[in-house]
């Protein structure tokens, strides 16, 4: 399904990343192989970014996230989300939200994603990410709030009081 060439690929490809989760569980390797390099940004063969967006605008439409997901999008994310824009770029925010309060703790592949994102936002994308953080803590249990703040957000304010985060975590990648 995936080797097809009709005008509708884009939109079969967009389909299968948007499982992306569920296939890694069902085929790790398969995916690893079939799936994941349609994400990366730098591909020779997709110079105009249209599959790679693609696969993009099908996983973020749904994200369905684990570790092993953001493993294997971690190496895309900065490309990939230096070229999105729009509703694209709005859905990454959100999406980097959620990944932030629902990830387990001390979580340093997520810890590296969030950094990363932040370093790469505007100033009114980071605001919108840290209210949809606080709408989102506001869902959950206390428990899982304070943990939240216990493990990642105490660090990020006292990151944001001393200085830009923008530019201490641009030069230092894999901090909190």
């Amino acid at each position: 399904m995936l080797d097809i060439d009709f005008v509708d690929r884009l939109a079969v490809l967009a389909a299968a990343r948007r499982s992306l989760a569920l296939l890694c569980a069902m085929d790790e390797p398969w995916t690893a192989a079939h799936i994941v390099p349609g994400f990366d940004w730098s591909q020779a063969d997709d110079p105009n970014h249209h599959r790679a967006e693609a696969a993009w605008q099908g996983f973020l439409t749904h994200p369905a996230w684990n570790g092993r997901v953001i493993g294997f999008l971690e190496p895309c994310f900065t490309d990939a989300f230096a070229g999105l824009e729009g509703k694209m770029r709005k859905a990454v925010v959100e999406t980097v939200a959620n990944i932030a309060v629902g990830a387990p703790a001390h979580d340093e592949l997520i810890a590296r994603l969030i950094s990363v994102f932040i370093s790469l936002a505007s100033e009114d994308e980071r605001k919108d990410w840290a209210s949809t953080v606080g709408w989102l803590l506001g869902k959950i249990s206390t428990e899982s709030a304070e943990t939240a703040w216990e493990t990642w957000i105490l660090d990020y304010r006292t990151r944001r009081l001393a200085d830009s985060p923008t530019r201490r975590l641009a030069a230092q990648p894999g901090s909190r």
